[in-house]
């Protein structure tokens, strides 16, 4: 229709703006089915994505899955490879696809798109299995082990720490991670865990030396020292003995094995290696105590004692017939000819009196006796024992110039000597004509008759020197005027039928002297003892024959025994005997007294005479 021309044309035609609008409203009817449509078709093409390709949402297509991921039918979306594995192949539909790391690797990641995720597994550790997802999961070497290779798979690339050092770190990953045993220790075993795997060097010896691997490097502390401590690291740690001890023995780990110096000497020595340290106190001195570290600790003998040899414990008494009224004396005056001291330990020159007898020696007999410092016969054979006792009763008979066969034991066996448990030695020399006792006393109390004693000792006593046995005779020697009487054995019956054997002396009994200047026993009745009875001049009191009773006296009176044939009890003429023997006592006491209150009066009045003559 045309606008301009009749209006009648124009009435019956729509105007122009009408049909504009229908034509927009078409337009948007189209879009609207079109956008409707495009959203009915997009599930049916999401679902209809291949195995392989997943549908992304911002692409909305199905795309081909990548490296590392997989899709199986029917999913929309490209799942990853689990951590352990890794993928190279694109468009995978199954898991299978993703293979796990090699031995010896690991990977913690996820869709690893090929092997060089694996990462291998560090020094120190090892993977036997197949997809481990971390580091840790690489199996560690053990505590005292180290290992430097990398994605190691087993546990023997593990190599133990050597000798001499330990580790207690696991998984180590090179050798610095031993550490070296300290100095005082040391460790011979490889692949060590602990510290404490590093044995200490003992106690006495010590090493300086670091990753010692055998204990012969722990070197003894040296003789004359001492550690007390385990691990000690330099000789520093070793302790000098302290003065007065002494060690010979290397290694000593105590103090306890420096051993004291012994009694009569003293050392002031720190450290010392040997007993020859040890000085002995000088002669006319003495020392009883052991470990002495000052020679101030050597004390003199006091008047009326002496000390012949060095190192002496004790100091010996001046014995019968002589006296020394100075200290630090070396031997005692001896009384001269016809005077005679009755009592050991003399001081005075007036203790000195007269004696009764010639030559002070009334029966022409003396009992000597000899006592000894730790005395060793305990080792000797019966045989080796007998060989020694007649070796010194010769010596005895040697000095005081007698026949071998007039010394004899206290039984009266003949060429012998008793010896007693103690180590003391008597014996009485019998016969004597020429000597005074007085010449005896010098004879056996000189140096001379100790060093034949040592002389006639030294075949026997085996296992010591001359030195040691000249210890050994180093006490008293005393000599005595004494009446021999051989000792009789006798036998008891108990209450219990056990026989026993002892050894018993009757004695007179002692009287106090009248007078200082005459002698105890001068009695010339010899016929009012009738019994077994020894008579001391010099009145010396007897200890009931317990000198009689030492190992070699008991043998003796074994052997009586079985001569006399004594039986189960007493026989009758024991009783008999006792009997005789006890009036015998009663009258010698009686006869005694008498005679020495006559000898009484007359030295008084001899005494009273002189006394007026000199005034």
């Amino acid at each position: 229709l045309k606008l301009a021309g009749s209006r009648a044309s124009t009435s019956t035609h729509c105007p122009r703006s009408f049909q504009s609008l229908a034509d927009l409203v078409t337009m948007r009817v189209f879009v609207a089915v079109a956008i409707l449509a495009l959203f009915a078709a997009s599930p049916a093409n999401a679902a209809s994505c291949p195995a392989g390709e997943g549908y992304p949402e911002k692409l909305k297509q199905c795309v081909l899955c990548g490296l590392g991921t997989y899709s199986p039918e029917g999913s929309i979306n490209c799942t990853r490879c689990p951590a352990g594995t890794w993928s190279s192949v694109q468009g995978a539909v199954d898991v299978s696809t993703c293979l796990k790391c090699r031995q010896g690797t690991w990977s913690s990641q996820e869709g690893a798109p090929g092997e060089s995720a694996c990462i291998s597994c560090p020094a120190g550790r090892w993977g036997s299995m197949l997809g481990l997802t971390n580091s840790a999961a690489c199996t560690a070497c053990l505590p005292g082990k180290y290992s430097v290779t990398v994605e190691a798979v087993s546990a023997t690339i593990c190599l133990s720490c050597p000798a001499g050092t330990w580790s207690g770190s696991r998984g180590a990953g090179s050798m610095d991670s031993c550490n070296a045993c300290p100095k005082g220790t040391w460790s011979s075993a490889p692949g060590a865990s602990r510290a404490s795997d590093c044995i200490k060097c003992t106690a006495g010896t010590w090493s300086d030396q670091m990753s010692a691997v055998d204990p012969s490097t722990c070197t003894a502390c040296a003789a004359g020292k001492w550690g007390n401590s385990a691990g000690a690291a330099s000789e520093e740690n070793c302790i000098d003995c302290s003065p007065g001890t002494w060690n010979d023995q290397a290694g000593a780990g105590a103090q306890s094995r420096c051993k004291p110096c012994p009694v009569g000497t003293w050392s002031s020595e720190s450290g010392a290696g040997s007993e020859s340290t040890c000085n002995a106190c000088g002669a006319g001195k003495y020392q009883p105590a052991v470990g002495q570290a000052n020679q101030t600790n050597c004390l003199p003998c006091a008047p009326g004692n002496y000390s012949l040899v060095q190192g002496a414990a004790v100091c010996s008494f001046c014995p019968k017939g002589t006296w020394s009224a100075d200290f630090d004396s070396t031997a005692c005056n001896i009384c001269p000819q016809g005077k005679w001291t009755h009592s050991a330990a003399s001081r005075r020159a007036t203790q000195c009196t007269p004696c009764v007898g010639t030559g002070c020696l009334r029966y022409g007999s003396a009992r000597v006796t000899i006592e000894t410092v730790n005395l060793k016969f305990a080792r000797l054979s019966a045989e080796g024992l007998r060989h020694f006792a007649s070796a010194i009763a010769k010596a005895i008979a040697t000095t005081c110039k007698v026949n071998e066969s007039s010394v004899v034991d206290l039984l009266g066996n003949e060429e012998t000597v008793s010896i007693a448990d103690d180590g003391t030695i008597t014996a009485f020399a019998r016969d004597i004509s020429g000597p005074t006792l007085n010449d005896l006393a010098a004879e056996l109390y000189s140096p001379t008759f100790r060093s034949l004693l040592v002389n006639s000792s030294v075949p026997y006593l085996s296992g010591e020197t001359y030195d040691s046995l000249g210890l050994v005779f180093s006490g008293a020697v005393n000599v005595q005027s004494e009446k021999f009487v051989a000792m009789l054995p006798t036998t008891t019956m108990t209450q219990t039928t056990t026989t026993l054997t002892t050894v018993t002396r009757s004695r007179v009994p002692d009287i106090p002297s009248a007078s200082p200047g005459v002698s105890d026993d001068e009695d010339d009745d010899d016929s009012t003892s009738p019994s077994p009875t020894v008579v001391d001049d010099n009145d010396e009191k007897d200890d009931d024959g317990d000198s009689a009773k030492g190992i070699f006296g008991q043998e003796q009176q074994k052997q009586q025994q079985q001569q006399s044939g004594s039986g189960g009890g007493p026989s009758w003429w024991m009783f008999v005997l006792g009997a005789a023997v006890a009036g015998g006592a009663v009258a010698a006491t009686i006869s005694a007294m008498r005679k020495r209150k006559s000898r009484t009066e007359e030295y008084d009045s001899a005494q009273s005479d002189s006394d007026s003559g000199t005034a």
